[in-house]
């Protein structure tokens, strides 16, 4: 169970809560400016053993602090918690309206690590203006998202997990070998000549053989509402330089998502994670000029994990009836996003080509 405890942080200044700064690191008043820094733990990230936890009857859970309220959106699903004063108006996934009521956040599993904030609400927004004005057809109505209500901070779950792997395979070593072929052709003169030239072949051998590989804190997503491949394009998330202990005042004046995907899922999606690595291991084992792999079993052992919070700035929008979202790594400011595109902007641009393309027509035939 996390025996930490959210302290509450009212301004010693002026009474108003203290809230995460990601620009100073600190707890910090947004009315006088008043800051106190975070507290800091001195135990070091811990692995967990899989498969103790699965043949453990007592889950590790724990609300995310004490404080901590929950709210659940009817359109999507989506259970988001978040630390008073916060509130939930919109939901940041689907951009639907939340009109029930927040509660005692549920007890999950218990976070072990967490990657503050590092990029804060005006940079996340300067960051979402440049991305903006860079989509050419996008219709006007997508600048009103770089209003400052419209990006939310949100907390998504991650797990982590390592394991030693050894993959036994049976395949094929292709190896070149070149054999000399006599053709004839004619020459510039129209004359027949012999001539001859290499031909490569490959010849197969039969090959088995066993690799082994261990896997370092292969991240898998444990949302179900925003897209897994926008989230592999924000990566890096410097891991081993960022990662911290998790610490309940990092999450104060943001939300975080709860896990959608549960931890024997995430290892299957671990697991089909390493086979692109572990189908390069062989081919490099197999040796030889080309590489054929009929069969590979792997036994997976020493599996760890961790429960992780990375953090998003995140909109979401509707537009024609369709909903998008866009995304920014609050520790690197990469973005990805999905956008509608503007048909009148479009036929304008290619009405205004075609004018352009008459024009120069009209002006080289008078020339001319």
């Amino acid at each position: 169970m996390i025996d930490k405890t959210i302290k509450r942080y009212p301004c010693p200044s002026c009474g108003a809560e203290l809230v995460f700064n990601p620009e100073g690191g600190k707890l910090k008043c947004e009315y006088c400016s008043w800051e106190d820094a975070i507290p800091q733990s001195e135990e070091e990230l811990q692995e967990n053993s899989y498969e103790q936890y699965l043949n453990n009857s007592r889950t590790q859970l724990a609300t995310l602090s004490t404080t901590a309220m929950e709210i659940s959106c009817d359109n999507c699903g989506a259970k988001i918690t978040f630390e008073p004063p916060q509130v939930a108006g919109q939901c940041p996934f689907c951009a639907s309206s939340i009109v029930a009521q927040p509660k005692q956040a549920d007890p999950t599993l218990a976070p072990q690590g967490i990657i503050p904030f590092t990029i804060g609400r005006k940079e996340a927004r300067e960051n979402l203006q440049t991305w903006i004005r860079q989509r050419w057809f996008a219709p006007n109505d997508l600048k009103q998202l770089a209003q400052p209500e419209k990006i939310q901070g949100m907390y998504l779950p991650f797990w982590t997990y390592d394991a030693f792997t050894k993959s036994q395979y049976r395949g094929e070593r292709g190896e070149y070998y070149y054999e000399t072929e006599t053709y004839t052709e004619k020459n510039e003169e129209g004359k027949t000549e012999t001539k001859t030239r290499q031909v490569r072949h490959t010849r197969w051998y039969q090959v088995s053989g066993w690799v082994q590989r261990f896997f370092d804190d292969v991240l898998i997503p444990a949302t179900k509402l925003v897209d897994h491949k926008r989230l592999e394009k924000l990566e890096p998330w410097r891991l081993k330089d960022s990662l911290r202990p998790y610490e309940p005042s990092y999450l104060a004046g943001f939300e975080a998502q709860r896990s959608q995907i549960e931890l024997e899922e995430g290892f299957e999606k671990a697991k089909a994670a390493m086979v692109s690595q572990i189908r390069s291991d062989i081919k490099r084992d197999i040796g030889g000029d080309e590489q054929r792999i009929h069969n590979v079993s792997t036994s997976y052992s020493a599996i760890t994990f961790k429960h992780i919070l990375l953090p998003v700035w995140l909109t979401s929008y509707r537009y024609h009836g369709e909903q998008y979202q866009i995304l920014i790594n609050a520790n690197t400011g990469e973005i990805q996003g999905e956008r509608p595109y503007s048909v009148a902007k479009i036929v304008l641009t290619v009405i205004g080509v075609i004018v352009a393309i008459a024009v120069i027509v009209a002006i080289f035939n008078v020339l001319s």
